[in-house]
């Protein structure tokens, strides 16, 4: 903090707190930066949030070539689906996606350690901002907590190489928050719009939305995930393949064809038999996520008996006249 008096007021300027590893001239020094970020709860609905964010420093030309970050606290590995390094390209500790690089995933190795593996990334002017993102697992140990910091020791430089020091972690613990009944994984049926409830007249098309942070293995990459579609009525199933809509989004989309043709109701031909009245079913990962939506009634050919009026006819006395109404849209 600095003070800078003017007349008889005091005015206060505040200056963040960068709390650095202590190297020798010349090497690589890490510094862990706070504020702005804040420790708070994480669920696996929540956005993508970095609970760690430094700058490392090396030499005036200078390679990162290795990165070890480390979870202390109350935290098991199966509580996390990815953890991520960032490049920050703000340099402002908050994850920001529009600007933002993923760099690389870090690997769980053991005593609460996330490793970068061997890397090349050229610092600009010997420097860069990092942050480190994590995705809670919808199956997270609700209650688990965690502090993230990063050692010295573990940051490697083609030029700089690693100083010796301590690890310093974020001040304040993160909680782990998980929903009873599968956290934030939510799978539904939808309109073509993905936005929607549906309404599906067979035949249709059906369109599927999941939301899964732990489908997003990869934070560098588009994924797909896959979701079961049943009738509920004849039993049939169908696998439907759905697309991130977006590099580490969580968020999956995909379609089906719904067909009325009972040569269609064969499991796993790429076509679900459903006619109106027939319910279906899709889920995620054993149950963990449903949706059911009902298949309307109308849209295919119908044919029914009426007088010479050609309303419904209940009974024809003999000798009669028969009348035949026929709707079809396709005729």
């Amino acid at each position: 903090m600095s003070k800078l008096f003017c007349s008889s007021s005091l005015l206060l300027i505040f200056v963040p707190l960068l709390l650095t590893l202590a190297a020798p001239a010349g090497a690589t020094s890490v510094s862990l930066t706070q504020p702005p970020l804040s420790p708070a709860t994480l669920t696996p609905a929540d956005p993508d949030t970095a609970v760690l964010a430094f700058t490392i420093t090396g030499a005036a030309t200078d390679t990162l070539t290795g990165c070890t970050v480390t979870f202390s606290g109350l935290t098991l590995p199966s509580d996390f689906d990815t953890v991520a390094l960032y490049i920050d390209a703000n340099r402002d500790g908050i994850y920001s996606p529009a600007t933002d690089v993923f760099l690389t995933n870090l690997v769980s190795v053991g005593g609460g350690l996330y490793s970068s593996g061997l890397l090349s990334y050229v610092m600009p002017s010997g420097s860069d901002s990092f942050l480190v993102i994590v995705n809670i697992s919808d199956t997270a140990v609700s209650g688990d907590s965690f502090q993230s910091g990063i050692d010295i020791n573990q940051v490697t430089t083609a030029v700089g190489g690693a100083g010796p020091g301590s690890a310093q972690f974020l001040p304040g613990f993160w909680i782990i928050s998980v929903p009873s009944g599968g956290g934030g994984m939510v799978v539904k049926f939808t309109d073509a719009t993905y936005s929607a409830p549906p309404g599906y007249i067979s035949p249709d098309t059906g369109f599927i939305q999941l939301v899964d942070s732990s489908a997003n293995m990869n934070a560098g990459l588009t994924e797909t995930a896959t979701v079961t579609v049943t009738n509920l009525f004849t039993g049939e199933t169908e696998t439907v393949i759905l697309t991130e809509i977006n590099v580490n989004a969580d968020t999956f989309q995909g379609s089906f064809p719904i067909s009325d043709l009972p040569a269609d109701s064969i499991p796993q031909n790429g076509f679900l038999y459903a006619v109106g009245g027939d319910v279906i079913q899709v889920d995620r990962s054993a149950g963990l996520a449903i949706d059911t939506t009902t298949i309307s009634s109308g849209g295919g050919p119908t044919v029914t008996f009426t007088d010479s009026t050609f309303a419904p006819a209940f009974s024809y006395s003999t000798p009669d006249t028969g009348y035949l109404e026929i709707i079809d849209p396709a005729a």
